[in-house]
């Protein structure tokens, strides 16, 4: 999930198409980038032109953009405060949890620090 996070929040500073050149963590391994980068596709939290070149295992990425569900995950858990709370109840309740999960701790978290709980 850290790694989620990280493509979210690198996809949103990412420069608005059109753009030159292939989207990249330059310190992630590019095919779990791509791998990652395919799945936030297929849940609808980005969008971007993939492309799978001949030489490689992994799909490319060009002009990411953040759809409304990604621009609204990546706030419930951009704060630093906010994902501690969420790693620490992961990680005390096995580790592993849906991404849904991880939305509604974001949301239980946030709306307790507004008095909304």
């Amino acid at each position: 999930m850290e790694l989620v996070r990280r493509l979210l929040i690198a996809v949103e500073e990412y420069p608005l198409p059109p753009t030159t050149g292939d989207f990249a963590m330059p310190d992630e391994n590019p095919a779990l980038v791509g791998f990652h980068m395919q799945l936030l596709c297929d849940a609808d939290y980005i969008r971007a032109s993939g492309s799978h070149p001949h030489d490689q295992t992994y799909p490319r990425y060009v002009d990411p953009q953040l759809t409304w569900s990604g621009h609204e995950f990546i706030d419930s858990i951009r704060s630093d405060t906010v994902w501690k709370f969420i790693r620490q109840k992961v990680k005390a309740d096995g580790g592993s949890v849906p991404i849904e999960i991880v939305k509604q701790l974001a949301n239980t978290y946030l709306k307790k620090k507004l008095g909304l709980e």
